[in-house]
């Protein structure tokens, strides 16, 4: 876990899964996302995230989930880099949208209703 927080200290952007489009899917949560957000990385995400919908940050880059993403995006990626330098995604927009403890209680709140037969 140090060894971790050590390489994002340094660290000035992250990138989602870039190949999700050749497992034919365009929305992933993923926990490589997650522990980027956690650490309040800017990220370039490459394909959905129900979670991140409707976030407005300008330490989010998104590109298209598609096999040429890099190449017909490189110049945007290299200015995204470059002007987040330095720069966290704050705590304040991405708690409520990554909490565990929100998640399980959505959770729950599902399987009660499946189990009371409203599903």
């Amino acid at each position: 876990r140090e060894d971790v927080r050590v390489i994002y200290s340094d660290t000035d952007a992250v990138f989602s899964q870039l190949g999700l489009h050749r497992k034919n899917m365009r929305e992933n949560p993923t926990l490589k996302v997650r522990e980027a957000l956690a650490y309040g990385l800017p990220l370039i995400l490459a394909h959905q995230d129900a979670d991140l919908t409707g976030l407005e940050t300008d330490c989010i880059l998104r590109i298209p989930n598609t096999e040429d993403n890099l190449m017909s995006h490189g110049d945007a990626i290299r200015e995204f880099a470059y002007s987040v330098m330095g720069k966290r995604i704050e705590r304040e927009l991405i708690a409520s949208r990554i909490d565990q403890r929100k998640k399980e209680a959505t959770r729950l709140t599902f399987f009660e209703k499946v189990i009371a037969g409203k599903q």
